[in-house]
């Protein structure tokens, strides 16, 4: 996921991953070659961002919904399709695994979004890691 959002940075006119792919928002550079790498590139992070992220995680919330009367029953079936996703955890805390996909996806946005060493980037890591520590540590999930 971090390198696919590094896809959205640019340096000087060219991407920072790939420096020979020229960066812009149309279809013809400056000199008339196309860039349209650049466009496509962005179209499949973009995709690629959405469906790792949010559409898995929708996914993981909507399933467990729908079968969570077999999950707090500790239903055979339930637990060999969905166990390896909250055994885990105490029984109020099944959820909690998506708790870590979402921060995970916001980790790696933070750290592919955002320029190496911008304070930013530091700050933002920091806190989504001290909230998953005073999170960790009150709840006990």
């Amino acid at each position: 996921v971090t390198r696919m959002l590094s896809l959205f940075q640019c340096t000087d006119g060219y991407m920072t991953l790939y420096p020979y792919i020229p960066c812009g928002t149309g279809i013809l550079n400056v000199d008339g070659r196309f860039f349209a790498e650049h466009t496509l590139l962005i179209m499949i992070a973009g995709i690629g961002f959405l469906f790792y992220g949010l559409f898995l995680s929708c996914i993981w919330i909507v399933l467990m919904r729908v079968n969570r009367e077999g999950i707090k029953n500790n239903s055979a079936k339930m637990n060999a399709w969905f166990g390896f996703f909250h055994t885990d955890y105490k029984s109020g805390f099944k959820w909690w695994n998506v708790l870590v996909l979402i921060r995970r996806l916001i980790l790696a946005s933070l750290l592919g979004l955002l320029k190496d060493g911008d304070a930013v980037q530091a700050v933002g890591i920091y806190v989504v890691l001290q909230t998953n520590v005073v999170l960790s540590l009150v709840l006990r999930p």
